[in-house]
């Protein structure tokens, strides 16, 4: 919470840049650190880690968190503001003394990101790739979509593209998986969602056992970066 006359920074980055960190739990490095660690985080995010029963739950959130914490520390924002961390009325979470600074959080088996920009709506989403009884997410989309999707060479692998677009848009749009996504316009890598148009990129250049998407708003000259954590120490 913001007091008296506390005001709120900027955060300096690029304004058509997009930095996505990411890491894996698996490995000896983090079985061995990860609690150690977890344990330096604010009271509020271990125990959030902490709620969820399956172990790889609780590290990959873990980690994720690890990752955020990471992109303050290089973009200079001090990393006590994990601290004040809020949710948005549909759960967006975003720092309260950093209007700027954007950030998703993704996760799927071993493997988390996070996505951080200045100024720009953004949403990521992972997905391991895994056979799985797609008609039990039929309701989610819309009749045509869902068509495109049997109909395709690879049904489900095109059900994870259009499951991972979708949850990228509605993570940048602030809503999530609860609005009205049957509504979403696909014309390519163009999206329009509640009113609004925003790009979808597919990100091939971390791992291909996983489909990713980013979504953003539609400006030209965007930059995506990467950088990958291997240490847990060093974070």
């Amino acid at each position: 919470m913001i007091l008296g006359n506390q005001k709120r920074k900027r955060f300096d980055l690029n304004n058509n840049a997009i930095n996505v960190y990411y890491g894996y739990t698996s490995g000896d490095n983090f079985q061995h650190h990860w609690k150690k660690l977890l344990a330096e985080l604010p009271s509020s995010i271990q125990q959030h880690c902490l709620k969820f029963k399956q172990t790889s739950d609780q590290q990959k959130r873990f980690l994720g968190y690890t990752l955020l914490k990471s992109a303050l520390e290089d973009h200079k924002i001090p990393t006590k503001e994990l601290e004040n961390i809020a949710l948005s009325e549909f759960k967006k979470p975003y720092l309260e003394n950093y209007p700027d600074f954007n950030f998703s959080l993704s996760y799927s088996k071993n493997l988390s990101l996070c996505a951080i920009s200045q100024g720009l709506e953004i949403g990521i989403d992972v997905e391991k790739i895994e056979k799985i009884e797609i008609e039990d997410f039929k309701s989610v989309f819309s009749t045509h979509i869902w068509e495109k999707i049997i109909q395709s060479e690879s049904p489900l692998i095109s059900f994870y593209q259009y499951w991972t677009t979708i949850e990228a848009v509605t993570k940048a749009n602030g809503d999530g998986i609860v609005g009205p996504i049957q509504d979403i316009e696909f014309n390519e890598q163009k999206i329009k969602y509640n009113n609004k148009m925003w790009l979808v990129e597919e990100i091939k250049e971390i791992d291909n056992d996983y489909k990713i998407h980013l979504c953003y708003p539609i400006i030209s000259n965007i930059t995506i970066c990467y950088k990958r954590i291997l240490n847990l120490k060093s974070v």
